[in-house]
């Protein structure tokens, strides 16, 4: 038999109509490629949407790609990640199964649900998983984990969280810095019920990643498309697994595809912006440019350094803009976060180049050490601070999203029993 292992579609997460055009083309290709291969089911393992309620428009493309899994009889099972995830429970990925689309096999520890009999009775392999949190915070569900196995069919687990022992260089430095959660596979396969499984489908890494530890298999598939500049620049495409496996009692892997996902070539253009100004900046921006082949790609401009003067707001983007349109480009996109100007200099601190969520993280386990919060608060605070960063989405009236907030913090803070 053989299954897709999806992660990290992030639909949704472009701004930049363009670039969320091929966000949703790249699901639709992996879904389309796996129905090629006749694969017997699809696993996604977490961050299907960039947040728990995406728009309209992302909900209905994703919605008529599944359907055509539904179409062709394949199961697509899911697990919610530290993107989609709600503490309310109240997501998109709750509409798309109770329409029939998918099966979130996430195992709930307050409540023990079940699948295995219900679900995969008929079938010669069985799957769980745990919902990806902020900040790792799903690890201790892990480490806790009393689900189900069925020790005579092939076991997979879905996990949206960071393993140690598959992280490059660069992340265990920042692991050790307390700036990234990370658990250790050893320390997983130490619970008797979690060393049976002979899978372990992992998301939230965007690199494609496989190592076998301990007789098992950990996988990353890597983001199903780059999710910002910097991953578009490194990677420039996306990616996901096909597994195969052998049915019976010689229950073992016995293949692993890394499939790319094709979609526009990316031009990359670094700028040094050292003593010029702003006239003269864009005059090398179309130097640097002029003989690129930039027919239907996507130009991804880095402009970095410090002008020696005039200011970043006196660039003129606009004409910078149309210049690349009469390239014919598929899309511009550009990143100017490194850019500073004499006339204004920015104190730069030492989280500069992090992300929003590894900048939270440093914060709550720097208090967290202190001992001004404890390890309950530190979970309590992180899913808070998610909450609150909620944004109302396109068509959602005042009361409706303020209801939405309300229940989620409710749920969060244990108020069930004095709110009415």
């Amino acid at each position: 038999m053989k299954f897709s292992h999806i992660a990290d579609c992030h639909l949704g997460s472009w701004r930049e109509p363009k670039m969320q055009e091929l966000n949703l083309n790249s699901f639709k290709q992996a879904i389309e490629i796996s129905i090629k291969e006749k694969v017997d089911f699809i696993l996604i393992g977490g961050d299907l949407f960039d947040t728990a309620i995406p728009s309209i428009e992302i909900i209905a493309s994703c919605a008529e790609n599944l359907k055509e899994l539904k179409e062709q009889q394949i199961p697509c099972y899911i697990i919610p990640g530290s993107h989609d995830f709600s503490a309310s429970g109240k997501t998109m990925i709750t509409v798309l199964e109770k329409a029939g689309l998918c099966i979130n096999i996430s195992y709930n520890l307050s409540n023990l649900n079940k699948l295995s009999e219900k679900v995969f009775f008929d079938k010669p392999y069985f799957l769980s998983g745990l919902a990806g949190k902020k900040l790792g915070l799903e690890q201790q569900d892990l480490l806790e984990f009393n689900g189900e196995v069925n020790e005579s069919k092939f076991n997979i687990l879905g996990l949206h969280t960071t393993i140690k022992e598959l992280l490059p260089e660069s992340m265990l430095n920042q692991v050790e810095k307390g700036n990234i959660n990370a658990i250790s596979a050893e320390e997983i396969l130490k619970n008797e019920k979690l060393k049976k499984f002979n899978y372990f489908a992992l998301g939230h890494i965007h690199n494609p990643l496989i190592k076998e530890i301990k007789g098992e298999v950990f996988a990353y598939p890597g983001a199903l498309f780059p999710n910002n500049f910097s991953e578009l620049v490194e990677n420039k495409r996306g990616n996901f697994l096909i597994v195969n496996f052998n049915e019976g009692e010689d229950t073992k892997i016995s293949d692993i595809r890394e499939i790319p996902i094709e979609t526009k070539k990316v031009q990359f253009i670094d700028v040094r912006a050292d003593g010029l100004n702003p006239i003269s900046l864009r005059e090398k921006i179309f130097s640097e440019a002029k003989n690129l082949d930039l027919e239907n790609k996507i130009v991804a401009i880095k402009i970095q350094g410090i002008m020696e003067n005039g200011k970043i707001s006196d660039i003129s983007f606009d004409e910078i803009e149309t210049y690349f349109e009469s390239r014919n480009i598929y899309c511009l996109l550009r990143n100017i976060s490194k850019l500073e100007s004499k006339e204004f200099e920015m104190q730069i601190d030492e989280s500069e180049g992090k992300t929003m969520e590894e900048i939270e993280s440093h914060v709550i386990n720097s208090a967290l050490e202190q001992k001004a919060i404890s390890l309950d608060e530190k979970e309590r605070l992180t899913v808070l601070m998610k909450t609150m960063d909620t944004e109302k989405i396109e068509g959602e009236t005042n009361d409706t999203f303020a209801t939405r907030i309300t229940n989620d913090l409710v749920a969060i803070l244990d108020l069930k029993e004095i709110w009415s």
